[in-house]
């Protein structure tokens, strides 16, 4: 099991039961409709993305960041519609601007 960097756990304390990534009790609900934004290795791997196909090594070296992070971060991202896998493993961002109009 990965341990999270501080970028990556959620804000607030956890209560027993309550789900990692869960809002902290008070804070505002999530909008069901909007896509959530990217964290900030997330974010940084979007930009990192840009218009290229990368393999996640290559990810990882351009931003160096563990690869396991990376590789979570990604597999996060791809499940959340922020990018998609390509041939041989690649990565890329999803324009999300013509992917909302479809």
């Amino acid at each position: 099991e990965l341990a999270l960097e501080a970028e990556d756990r959620p804000a607030g304390p956890l209560r027993r039961g309550t789900p990692t990534g869960a809002a902290p009790e008070g804070a505002m609900p999530e909008n069901p409709g909007a896509d959530p934004v990217p964290g900030r290795l997330a974010g940084r791997i979007t930009a990192t993305l840009g218009s290229d196909e990368l393999t996640a090594d290559e990810v990882a070296i351009r931003l160096d960041a563990s690869i396991d992070r990376v590789l979570v971060a990604l597999g996060r991202l791809e499940l959340e519609g922020w990018v998609r896998r390509g041939a041989g493993g690649r990565f890329a961002a999803v324009d999300r601007s013509t992917a909302a109009r479809r």
